[in-house]
């Protein structure tokens, strides 16, 4: 199975991701949010950290805006792992350098800060995947082991899980997601598994074990209408798709073709020499290169952050 589309192509602005770790839809606006992190801050396109916004999850879309650059300082970013929205206007961003989740409204302002470096309810430890709703965000506390649940000022509503292998405990899980009836899905990092939680935190499926098998380091799981769920795997960089009876039924590797985007770009340069420094090797990319979240489109298909290539990646689920 292969994707149907690919968007994007490395770059530090406007029409380019630099090492896009999510993406979600506003669904206030309709347009397409993708977190940059990049990774070389020592170098002149380092600090490419942003949230670009996308017209649409096409890949002729356009950059309408950007926001939240790289620094300290208010409505700045350092290393950002995750974004969410509530459908309603708000835009939530975890940064695990500050520790802390970053407010946004759809236009880009800066709203408020919440949390910081600690142990105590509500305040984080590396904090990595995000969820949220028009009544909270849950947040995967990565360093601490543990899920919380906050309003969006910031008040500390619920902890679930500890540290360790057992139901509903965790090593550093790294994405979270809600579905319709309020059940958590954990990409449980350290743990190389997929855990399904009640509203009330008991844990009520687990797939996965430490090992690789069927998951080496899942970092994101994403919950389908019939009740399957596909999973990035970072470790065997590609993606799983499972059935509601946890039967594996597809796997998804990357797709070499090029976007317009991409396309673009390599019309840029001269020689061929240039674009073969430009463009990601196609063998390679076969693989993804450290897939990260995911996003479910209004036509059901998948959208992947496929990091370290630099492109967002579409599959059909039909």
């Amino acid at each position: 199975m292969t994707a149907a589309l690919s968007i994007g192509v490395w770059g530090n602005k406007s029409r380019g991701f630099a090492h896009p770790v999510d993406a979600c839809l506003d669904e206030a606006t309709g347009h397409l949010l993708v977190l940059n992190r990049s990774t070389s801050w020592s170098s002149p396109h380092g600090r490419a950290v942003r949230v670009s916004v996308l017209d649409r999850p096409d890949p002729d879309a356009d950059v309408v805006a950007e926001f939240a650059g790289h620094g300290s300082e208010t409505g700045q970013l350092m290393a950002p792992v995750a974004l969410a929205t509530d459908g309603t206007g708000r835009i939530a961003v975890t940064d695990e350098h500050s520790h802390t989740v970053t407010v946004f409204g759809s236009d880009g302002r800066f709203i408020s800060r919440i949390g910081g470096p600690g142990t105590a309810p509500g305040l984080f430890d590396h904090p990595a995947g995000i969820a949220a709703d028009p009544d909270g965000i849950w947040v995967a506390d990565a360093g601490n082991d543990r899920l919380q649940r906050l309003t969006w000022d910031g008040a500390p509503i619920a902890v679930v899980g500890s540290t360790g292998l057992g139901p509903g405990q965790f090593r550093r899980p790294w994405m979270v997601n809600a579905d319709s009836e309020g059940h958590l899905w954990v990409a449980d990092w350290g743990n190389d598994r997929i855990q399904v939680l009640d509203p009330q935190g008991t844990c009520r499926q687990a797939l996965g074990s430490p090992g690789g098998e069927p998951f080496l380091r899942p970092s994101a799981v994403l919950p389908m209408p019939d009740g399957g769920f596909v999973v990035s795997d970072w470790g065997h960089r590609c993606l799983h798709r499972f059935d509601q009876r946890l039967r594996r039924i597809g796997v998804w590797y990357g797709s070499a073709h090029l976007s317009p985007w991409g396309r673009e770009r390599l019309a840029e340069f001269d020689t061929i020499a240039e674009r073969r420094d430009a463009a990601a090797d196609p063998a390679g990319e076969q693989l993804m290169g450290r897939p990260g979240g995911l996003c479910a489109l209004p036509d059901g298909d998948v959208l992947v952050a496929d990091t370290a290539h630099h492109r967002l990646q579409v599959y059909p689920t039909v």
